[in-house]
């Protein structure tokens, strides 16, 4: 079983339009909840979560996103 993981991201300068709206709406922190490859979306993708919320223990928003066009900050 994969164990989330959480992450801050940016979107690199040749991210697709959806990447960089999807990292300005809901983000830049998410938690990595699966990895898959897709070679048809790029190769590996990350599906993503924000956070659970303290009061509900529901995300807000959770999708894929390919790694290739994110970077991970520290």
């Amino acid at each position: 079983m994969f164990e989330t993981k959480k992450i801050t991201i940016k979107a690199l300068p040749t991210a697709s339009r959806r990447t960089r709206n999807r990292i300005r709406e809901h983000g830049p922190s998410f938690e990595v909840m699966r990895v898959d490859t897709w070679p048809e979306r790029g190769g590996v993708c990350w599906m993503l979560g924000t956070p659970l919320g303290m009061a509900t223990g529901e995300r807000a928003w959770f999708g894929w996103i390919p790694q290739r066009e994110c970077e991970v900050c520290e």
